[in-house]
C-alpha cells in the first residue's frame, strides 16, 4: 500500500480516527481485516463517522485487506453464536435486510430495482460466556467448538473465533485446553479426502469433466450444460470406506454462487438411502451424517440452483477422535528428558524445531538435551494421524558436573540447579544482597542466563538483579544487571541475554525482591549456550561432535563454520607474489579462531612471517574475510591453506 502523507478535510473526531487507523496499519505488521461493529461506546452521545474516508485511506494502505459488518467486504451473520443460516447466500441483494434477518437472498428477495453484491457472511464466537476474560468464565468445550465449525464453515461462513487474554496479556491454559483439540480434530478430520480414486460419473451433456471434482484445486470444477438446474454425480469409490462428514465447495471465484438445494445418498447395495439434504453450498457446504456409513458408492444429487450448476470439489471424510498430548517431564542434571503417552501408541518427536508427525524420530527413552533445546511431541494414533502436540522449552545448559554455594542457604543452593522446579534455593534475613554462586568444572561459551522462580512466587521472587561472570571464581565480571517486570503477578520464567563469553563461574545476585525485604529464592538457574554449542542445540544435534560429519558430508565444525555458502570464494596472486584469498564464513561466531599456513611442497606447512586481514564485509548473516599472505621470496612454488577451529 501507500504510506507517507495523505490529507483529508474532517473534523476533530474523524483526525484523529483517521491517525489512529494509520499507526494501525503502518506500524504493527500484516493486518488481514479490520472490524468495524457499529457499537456506540457512550450511548447518547452521537457521533458523524466520515466512512468514505476511512475506507479511502485503509485502502490506500492495505489495499487486500477485509473491511468486515461495518464495510462492504464481509457481512455479520446475525448472532454472536458462531451460527451461520441453513441458508446463507454470498450474493445479497442490496439494499440489504437486516443482518438478523432469516432470509437475505432467496429469489424472494431479488426483487427488481436490487443491486446483487458479493457479501460473504463472517459467524463470530467468544469462546467464553462473553468477549472479555473473568476468572468465573468457562471456556465452550470441545465438542460445542466443534458444532460451531459444521455451523459456520460448514455452512458457507467464515468463522471469527474469539479468545480472551487475561490480566496477564496471555491467552489462559483453560483456552488453550480446548482449542488444541479442537483444532486437532479439524486439521485430522479433512487430512485425507476418502473419496480419492473415485470413479465420478456425471450427464453426459457436462462441460467439463467430472474428474475435476477430486483433484484439490478449488479453481476448476465441473459444470452441467446450459441449460440444466439439476444434476446427479456417482463416484464409485475404489473399495468400501467408512465416512461421516460430506463436503460440497462450489467455484465461487470463477462461477460465484448458484446451487438452492443439494442430496447426499448412499448404496446400501440394493437401493439408494438418502443421508442429507441441504440448500446452498457456496464456498463450503458440510453434511455431518447422523452416524458413520460404509459404502463403495455415494450419490450428490443437484435439486435446484439459479443456474447451471457448478461444483469444485465433493470430499469425504472420517471425523477425528482426539488423542491426548504427551506429557513431557523436567530435565535431570544429566540432561535427560523423559516423555510418556497415551498407552500403546507411538511418540514422535524432533529437537529442530520442526512440526512432529508420523515420520518423525521414534521415542524409544529419554532424550538428551544436555545443551537445552526445544522438544515437540505428538502420540500417533491406530490410523497414523497424529494427536495433540505437547512442547517444552529447555533454554539453558543442564547442570551436569556443576556445584553451588551461597551466602545463605536456608534451603540449599544445590536445590537452583537440580532440574526440579518444585525444589528451590532460599536465602533471608538481613545480610543483603544476597547471592548465588555456580562452578560449571570447566569454561565454555554462553550467551544469557535463565531464571526461575518458585512457581507459587512470593517473597523472594526476584524482580532485580546482577549477573556476573569470572574464570576464577575470584575476579568477576557484570555481564547484565536489570530488572524483571511484573514477577509479583506473573512469576514465571526469566531469560536474559548479553554478549557471548567463555568462563567457567557466574553467580547471581538479588538487589531486590518482589516484597522489597531481604529474602532471595531461585527454583532453576542456568546459562544459555553460545556458538557450536548453540548451534548444536537449534539443530537438535547437542551431542555431535565437530569432526563427525553431517548429512552435507562435511564435519559438523565445517557446517557451523561455512554452512552452505560459505569456503573459499576466491584465491590469486598479487604482482607483488603475495596470495589475496576471499572466504565466507557465519558473522559472529564468537568460539572460532581462524589462521593460514603456507608451504612450498604440500608436506611441511609453516605459518607465514606475514599474513593480515585487508577487509571484512557482512552481509545478513554471512561474513567475508578478505587476506593478504606474504610468501618467502626464496620459494619457487607456494601453497596455502586456511583453518578454522574452536577457541
Amino acid at each position: 500500500g501507500s504510506s507517507g502523507s495523505h490529507t483529508y478535510q474532517v473534523n476533530d473526531y474523524n483526525r484523529y480516527f483517521l491517525n489512529q487507523l494509520y499507526e494501525l496499519l503502518t506500524e504493527y505488521g500484516p493486518v488481514h481485516q479490520i472490524w468495524f461493529d457499529g457499537a456506540n461506546p457512550e450511548p447518547g452521545i452521537s457521533e458523524t463517522h466520515d466512512y468514505a474516508k476511512w475506507y479511502d485511506l485503509i485502502r490506500k494502505l492495505k489495499p487486500d485487506i477485509v473491511i468486515g459488518i461495518g464495510g462492504d467486504d464481509a457481512r455479520w451473520v446475525g448472532n454472536e453464536h458462531g451460527t451461520a443460516r441453513e441458508t446463507e447466500w454470498s450474493v445479497i441483494p442490496r439494499p440489504m435486510g437486516g443482518h438478523s434477518d432469516t432470509d437475505l437472498g432467496s429469489r424472494s428477495r431479488l426483487t427488481i430495482g436490487s443491486t446483487l453484491s458479493w457479501f460473504p457472511a463472517e459467524a463470530d464466537v467468544p469462546i467464553l460466556n462473553g468477549w472479555f476474560w473473568n476468572s468465573s468464565k468457562t471456556p465452550k468445550s470441545v465438542s460445542s467448538l466443534l458444532g460451531i465449525y459444521y455451523s459456520s464453515v460448514g455452512r458457507n461462513a467464515n468463522l471469527l473465533l474469539n479468545l480472551s487474554p487475561d490480566t496477564r496479556g496471555l491467552i489462559p491454559d483453560n483456552q488453550l485446553s480446548s482449542l488444541r483439540p479442537f483444532g486437532q480434530i479439524v486439521r485430522n478430520t479433512f487430512i485425507s479426502n476418502l473419496a480419492t480414486g473415485s470413479t465420478v460419473t456425471a450427464p453426459a451433456d457436462s462441460q467439463s469433466p467430472a474428474s475435476n471434482l477430486l483433484d484439490a484445486n478449488p479453481d476448476s470444477f465441473w459444470e452441467s450444460a446450459d441449460t440444466a438446474t439439476t444434476a446427479e454425480i456417482t463416484l464409485d469409490l475404489p473399495d468400501p470406506r467408512t465416512f461421516d462428514v460430506v463436503s460440497l465447495q462450489e467455484p465461487i471465484a470463477s462461477r460465484g454462487q448458484r446451487i438452492e438445494g443439494v442430496s447426499f445418498d448412499v448404496w446400501n447395495g440394493s437401493a439408494w438411502t438418502t443421508q442429507a439434504n441441504a440448500t446452498t453450498v457456496g464456498h463450503k457446504r458440510l453434511l455431518k451424517l447422523a452416524n458413520p456409513v460404509t459404502t463403495s458408492r455415494v450419490r450428490v444429487r443437484i435439486t435446484a440452483s439459479r443456474l447451471n450448476p457448478s461444483l469444485a470439489e465433493v470430499g469425504l471424510f472420517k471425523e477425528a477422535i482426539s488423542i491426548a498430548a504427551p506429557t513431557i517431564a523436567n530435565r535431570d542434571t544429566q540432561g535427560q528428558v523423559a516423555i510418556t503417552g497415551p498407552a500403546g501408541l507411538a511418540i514422535r518427536y524432533t529437537l529442530d524445531g520442526s512440526e512432529p508427525g508420523p515420520t518423525s524420530a521414534t521415542y524409544t527413552g529419554p532424550v538428551p538435551l544436555p545443551l537445552g533445546g526445544t522438544i515437540r511431541a505428538v502420540a500417533i494414533g491406530n490410523d497414523g494421524l497424529p494427536g495433540i502436540e505437547a512442547s517444552r522449552s529447555f533454554p539453558g545448559i543442564a547442570s551436569t558436573g556443576w556445584t553451588a554455594d551461597a551466602d545463605q542457604q536456608n534451603e540449599a543452593a544445590a536445590r537452583a540447579i537440580d532440574g526440579d522446579p518444585a525444589t528451590s534455593w532460599s536465602a533471608t534475613g538481613p545480610a543483603t544482597p544476597h547471592w548465588l554462586r555456580i562452578d560449571m568444572g570447566s569454561p565454555r561459551w554462553i550467551s544469557g542466563f535463565t531464571y526461575l522462580p518458585p512457581a507459587a512466587g512470593g517473597a523472594g521472587t526476584v524482580t532485580s538483579y546482577r549477573f556476573e561472570t569470572s574464570n576464577d571464581g575470584l575476579d568477576w565480571t557484570t555481564r547484565s544487571e536489570g530488572t524483571f517486570g511484573n514477577m509479583a503477578n506473573n512469576p514465571a520464567r526469566q531469560d536474559v541475554t548479553f554478549d557471548a563469553v567463555k568462563t567457567r563461574w557466574f553467580r547471581l545476585t538479588v538487589l531486590g525482591d518482589v516484597n522489597s525485604g531481604t529474602s532471595a529464592k531461585a527454583a532453576e538457574v542456568s546459562v544459555i549456550a553460545a556458538g557450536f554449542d548453540a548451534w548444536k542445540r537449534d539443530h537438535g544435534q547437542s551431542s555431535v561432535q565437530p569432526q563427525d560429519l553431517m548429512e552435507s558430508g562435511r564435519t559438523a565444525l565445517a557446517e557451523y563454520v561455512f554452512g552452505s555458502q560459505g569456503g573459499v570464494l576466491s584465491a590469486s596472486r598479487t604482482a607483488a607474489g603475495d596470495l589475496s584469498v576471499r572466504i565466507r564464513s557465519r558473522a559472529g561466531l564468537p568460539d572460532v579462531s581462524s589462521a593460514i599456513d603456507i608451504s612450498h611442497d604440500l608436506a611441511t606447512w609453516v605459518a607465514p612471517a606475514a599474513a593480515s586481514i585487508l577487509e571484512i564485509s557482512t552481509s545478513g548473516e554471512w561474513e567475508e574475510t578478505h587476506w593478504s599472505v606474504e610468501f618467502p621470496s626464496s620459494w619457487s612454488n607456494g601453497f596455502a591453506r586456511g583453518s578454522m577451529g574452536l577457541r
